[in-house]
């Protein structure tokens, strides 16, 4: 009879069908000691319990076909916090659209979006900029803002949500012309108006255009809507975040 290696499967043959059930020795992990029990294989099980289904009753046939011993546990990763993302399809007014206010409009009009995001329990806040692109005071790049919204955390899985900010003639107002209205979403802002990280925002900006009293004027798509005091098109801007939706956390 040859000798058998340490490590090659133990045969025991079963007292009713004379066939071997083979177990096999498991490693051990690292760190853990060196004594583990060993694992029976699921298709020697199920030969057995073929052999043996005129001697074992239905219910424990059921038990042993129908079940493996799972050795190893799940692992699960903490979600990681991603920027916001702003579903722009699903904004209202149609950003694709120019808004127009009559000289009697005074608000309130709300814009809204929905964003989607992990936040990993902090609170994401909303901002409406009036004229984002055109330098503010304090070094802004923004002539006003409206107060920060707070919208409470949410995760990835959640799905989009909706957030909205509401303007106001008397808040944010807007004189006869052209006009940005923006809509920020980020995690936290600094002191110079932008994102505290300038990974951490999305945005969608809406074309508005105040009416005179004698009217609505024309627009000249060779003119940009908004311009600086110097008479040059209005290009400030926080630091660009990666417009593409983040990968699922």
């Amino acid at each position: 009879m040859r000798a058998r290696h340490p490590d090659e499967p133990t045969p025991i043959a079963t007292p009713v069908s004379g066939h071997e059930l083979v177990v096999r020795p498991q490693a051990a992990p690292p760190g853990r000691g060196s004594t583990v029990a060993p694992t029976v294989a699921c298709s020697s099980l199920r030969k057995v319990v073929r052999h043996t289904a005129l001697f074992v009753p239905v219910a424990l046939l059921t038990m042993l076909s129908g079940s493996c011993l799972i050795t190893t546990d799940p692992e699960f990763n903490d979600p990681v916090q991603t920027a916001p993302f702003l579903v722009v399809d699903q904004a209202t007014p149609d950003p694709r659209k120019i808004v127009v206010l009559q000289q009697a409009d005074n608000g309130p009009l709300t814009f809204a979006g929905f964003v989607r995001s992990e936040d990993v329990g902090d609170d994401l806040e909303v901002r409406l900029l009036k004229d984002y692109g055109k330098p503010g005071s304090g070094g802004k790049p923004y002539v006003a803002s409206s107060p920060g919204i707070t919208v409470q955390p949410g995760t990835w899985g959640q799905g989009a949500r909706p957030v909205s900010a509401t303007w106001t003639d008397d808040e944010l107002g807007l004189a006869p012309g052209c006009h940005r209205l923006t809509l920020m979403v980020s995690h936290k802002f600094a002191d110079n108006g932008c994102p505290d990280d300038a990974g951490d925002y999305d945005a969608i900006t809406w074309t508005v255009v105040r009416c005179a009293p004698e009217g609505c004027l024309p627009l000249d798509p060779e003119i940009p809507c908004l311009l600086t005091d110097e008479g040059e098109a209005a290009l400030a801007a926080c630091p660009p975040a990666d417009a593409a939706p983040p990968e699922s956390p």
